[in-house]
């Protein structure tokens, strides 16, 4: 089995990037005020690197199915970022503006619980919202100033930072990566709890269902896929921030590429197996 026998060469390569992004992340640069996009690529490697972790913890551990609720968590990262890096500016500010968003809604669920929220603080929020909160407001809805004593308060605001004129799906489909979007189905499916998504972990032998922990075609899509969005989430850092890294990862990159040949990852969905090529991996 080709996905059984790759799982070594891509735990090392994980565990040889996880050490290359630490270099990256560690080293001297600045973020400006007005960076946004810069604020938020950071952030979000930081995250792609424990989410390599965390991965890799899991697969050493046998536990292969969980790993894909990672993967497809960096799927969603990965194309958020590239998404936003379309339109650095504008994308990136609106990303970093949401935050005021989530506040917002924290706040307010706090003033309906009956809780007494300092006034410094909401004055703070309710300045700071006068600002963005139209980048954010679902049509025909209305914008309400939080204060103490409000029994009711109607959310007026998009549920993500990218609007609602777009789904992750879209998103994902907008960057015309087949592979992700082959497995991010899949995937979705043994994160949301849907019957397939559980059956695929069965086996029935002789009448007897047992629960598989081992799925080596998991793994290694996994693995990947986790190699893949951070490596690129890399690029974009150092491309960003003018690091002048880019000879050390593209060597690092072809190297993978060289050791692990024209791997196929066998992923076996619900209705039948999608076999992919590692070259459909576009690096």
């Amino acid at each position: 089995m080709k996905a059984k026998h790759d799982i070594p060469k891509l735990l090392r390569w994980n565990n040889d990037l996880y050490d290359l992004s630490i270099d990256l992340i560690n080293s001297s640069f600045k973020i400006l005020q007005n960076d946004h996009f810069g604020f938020m690529s950071i952030f979000f490697l930081e995250k792609q690197i424990e989410h390599n972790r965390s991965m890799v913890i899991l697969i050493n551990n046998n536990q292969h199915w969980d790993s894909t609720l990672i993967a497809r968590s960096m799927i969603e990262g990965y194309s958020q970022l590239i998404w936003a890096s379309k339109e650095k500016s504008e994308r990136g500010y609106k990303w970093r503006a949401y935050s005021w968003i989530t506040d917002w809604r924290k706040i307010k669920n706090q003033i309906l619980s009956g809780d007494v929220v300092e006034q410094k603080q909401l004055t703070i929020l309710n300045q700071s919202l006068s600002d963005i909160y139209q980048l954010f407001l679902i049509k025909k809805k209305q914008y309400i100033e939080l204060k103490n004593g409000l029994t009711h308060i109607t959310d007026p605001f998009f549920k993500n930072w990218f609007g609602d004129k777009y789904s992750i799906s879209d998103i994902i489909k907008e960057d015309n990566n087949d592979v992700f979007l082959k497995l991010y189905g899949p995937f979705s499916a043994w994160h949301h709890w849907c019957p397939g998504g559980i059956g695929e972990a069965i086996s029935n032998t002789d009448n007897i269902l047992q629960f598989k922990n081992a799925s080596p075609e998991n793994a290694a899509a996994s693995l990947a896929i986790g190699f893949k969005c951070l490596v690129e989430t890399l690029e974009i850092v150092d491309e960003h921030f003018n690091l002048f890294k880019s000879d050390i990862i593209n060597e690092f990159i072809n190297n993978y590429i060289k050791d692990l040949g024209l791997q196929t990852i066998v992923w076996k969905p619900e209705a039948g197996l999608i076999r992919l090529n590692e070259t459909e991996l576009r690096f």
